[in-house]
């Protein structure tokens, strides 16, 4: 690797990456060593690599008929299932894997953005695109937890490099098909990479490469055609039922208002990166991997979503705001004003990330995973396990914990009565008549507070059932005698 005096734009813009990076890294170390859950996500995936590590059929139809859907293709539990035997070492190897994998999809692209500089490329091609990759939110967000995202990521950004690969045989191409296939069969969603790639060969009239992508289609049809027949049939229910999540337009403003205000001045220096585009060369599939990325972004309106929808985007913006500040260093001028603009833009963000390069962790409301929640969890799970009936929790994996099965998932079948298949006077009987001997609420303390329990749940709860448990994490009700 090449070297060259810094200006003062990358030398900002590294040290703010680092600050980041090293947040993320701390915080992650937090959340990995917790041993329980610590958003509702990571409960599904347990209990996902729970089904498989028992052996039972991910995809069956009592689990559709009851609204417990297994709602991912099944690769990430399916490895998770093989590292750990319990409810903490699952949920250890998930976020494992997840963690590892963001790390890996940063080493990705700042490979891809060195090699695209050809010769002249220096170290601050490679190192400037990794540590800022770690400075976007929803990339720190989701480190350090037990999701599938991270791994269906680095797949589709793996079968981007070698697909890219130059080299005269085929064999990179096909490499790279595979590894779209693993993304597929991680996360059935994870196919912007594959479908960006087919636009830019279909733009080049490149049929020598379309043709190529036959196997792909071939093993994701083939594919799920297998799954569906050991499925009887409950595949679809499964995989897009439950993903049939209610959009709300003001969902999506907040993601893009908060992570908008959040980054502004790093996205102003992406922005800059549009300028004088040469849409011929890998310049012009990083836009396309941009446009084709909005779909994604898209998804964070969904109920339920979080900034996971932005991942996809926030590899585009990092080879943006690289490919920006290359632009900007070009004038010393420019680049002290650019420097300017990111301090002043990005401070907060800055001081937000830095209460987390500590162990351990800020005692903060969004810092449900240090010792308080800890021994918080441990209390109310000791009143699970004393529980002599149903046990709601608007967290199912503390069921798990307790050893006793999950019958309640507040977000799946909140979901199912917006959408009228599911009947709520079911449940609602169930709390009237007091059957239920545990409902178990997030408090709003620590905890950013989502109601997944319906109105008339609550008015019924509040009638029927009184606190036996309250502290800044969860609320503990019983029924009234």
């Amino acid at each position: 690797m090449k070297y060259k005096l810094v200006r003062p734009l990358s030398a900002v813009l590294f040290l703010y990456g680092m600050i980041c990076y090293l947040a993320a890294v701390t915080r992650s170390f937090q959340i990995i060593r917790f041993p329980f859950t610590i958003d509702y996500g990571e409960s599904t995936t347990i209990h996902q690599i729970k089904t498989l590590f028992d052996g039972l059929s991910p995809y069956s139809q009592s689990a559709a008929d009851s609204f417990n859907y297994f709602s991912y293709t099944p690769l990430f539990p399916f490895l998770a299932s093989l590292l750990g035997h319990d409810p903490e070492s699952w949920l250890f190897a998930a976020r494992i894997i997840n963690t590892l994998s963001l790390v890996g999809v940063g080493l990705l692209i700042a490979k891809m953005y060195y090699d695209w500089q050809g010769r002249d490329a220096t170290t601050w091609d490679f190192a400037l695109p990794f540590i800022l990759w770690f400075s976007w939110f929803p990339v720190s967000n989701w480190m350090g937890v037990g999701r599938i995202d991270g791994l269906a990521l680095l797949f589709q950004v793996l079968g981007l490099y070698f697909y890219l690969k130059p080299v005269e045989k085929s064999s990179s191409k096909m490499l790279g098909i595979l590894c779209f296939v693993l993304a597929f069969y991680t996360k059935q969603s994870a196919v912007w990479i594959p479908l960006s790639l087919m636009l830019w060969e279909a733009t080049r009239l490149n049929r020598k490469d379309l043709g190529g992508w036959s196997l792909y289609f071939a093993a994701i049809v083939g594919g799920l055609f297998v799954l569906n027949q050991f499925s009887g049939g409950f595949l679809w229910s499964h995989l897009f039922e439950s993903n049939r999540n209610e959009f709300r337009i003001d969902n999506l403003l907040i993601a893009l208002k908060d992570n908008g205000t959040f980054h502004l001045g790093i996205l102003l220096v992406a922005a800059s990166g549009l300028v004088k585009l040469n849409l011929k060369s890998s310049d012009g599939l990083m836009a396309l991997l941009a446009v084709t990325s909005l779909i994604w972004v898209v998804g964070a309106g969904r109920e339920g979503s979080s900034s996971n929808f932005l991942l996809e985007f926030s590899i585009v913006v990092t080879w943006f705001a690289a490919r920006g500040a290359r632009k900007l260093n070009q004038s010393k001028t420019i680049s002290w004003v650019a420097t300017l603009v990111v301090v002043a833009t990005c401070w907060h963000n800055v001081v937000v990330r830095s209460y987390f390069i500590k162990d351990p962790g800020p005692e903060l409301f969004w810092s449900n995973f240090n010792s308080l929640a800890k021994d918080s969890t441990e209390k109310v799970l000791e009143l699970v396990r004393n529980s002599d009936g149903p046990v709601w929790s608007e967290n199912p994996s503390l069921s798990l914990y307790a050893g006793k099965e999950i019958i309640f998932w507040p977000f799946e079948f909140g979901q199912a009565i917006a959408r009228k298949s599911m009947n709520e006077d079911e449940l609602l009987k169930q709390l009237a008549d007091k059957k239920v001997s545990l409902v178990i609420r997030e408090s709003a303390t620590r905890i950013a507070p989502v109601q997944r329990l319906s109105d008339k749940m609550l008015q019924l709860i509040g009638s029927n059932y009184k606190i036996i448990y309250y502290d800044d994490f969860y609320v503990v009700y019983a029924p009234n005698q």
